[in-house]
C-alpha cells in the first residue's frame, strides 16, 4: 500500500499508484489509484478535445507509477518533479519535449 501524503497528513492510500500531468509545464493534475486516475485522464482529455485545445490534450500524460513511497512523495510534494523524473526515465518516447 502506497500513501499519498504530505508530511504527517495522509490524503489517500493506493495499491496501484498513477498520475496525470502536463508534459509541457510539469504540472501534476492528479495522483492516486490507477483506475480512478485513468478515468480522470480520459475525462480531461475529452474536455480538451471538445474545446479544440488539442495541444493541451497532447501534453496530458497518464502514467502508472512504481510502488516506491519515496518517489510518490517527491512527485506529490515537489512542483515539476514528475516532469523531470519522466524525462529521465522515458527519454526515448517520441514527442517528448
Amino acid at each position: 500500500m502506497i500513501n499519498i501524503q504530505d508530511g504527517n497528513h495522509i490524503y489517500n492510500k493506493v495499491n496501484k499508484p498513477a498520475a496525470v500531468f502536463d508534459l509541457d509545464t510539469g504540472t501534476l493534475y492528479k495522483i492516486g489509484e490507477s483506475e480512478d486516475i485513468f478515468a480522470y485522464y480520459e475525462e480531461v482529455q475529452h474536455v480538451y478535445e471538445e474545446s479544440c485545445l488539442f495541444d493541451m490534450a497532447d501534453n496530458l500524460i497518464f502514467i502508472e507509477l512504481p510502488k516506491d513511497q519515496d518517489l510518490i512523495d517527491k512527485i506529490f510534494q515537489n512542483s515539476g518533479f514528475i516532469k523531470k523524473w519522466y524525462q529521465k526515465n522515458f527519454i526515448n518516447i517520441p514527442g517528448l519535449h
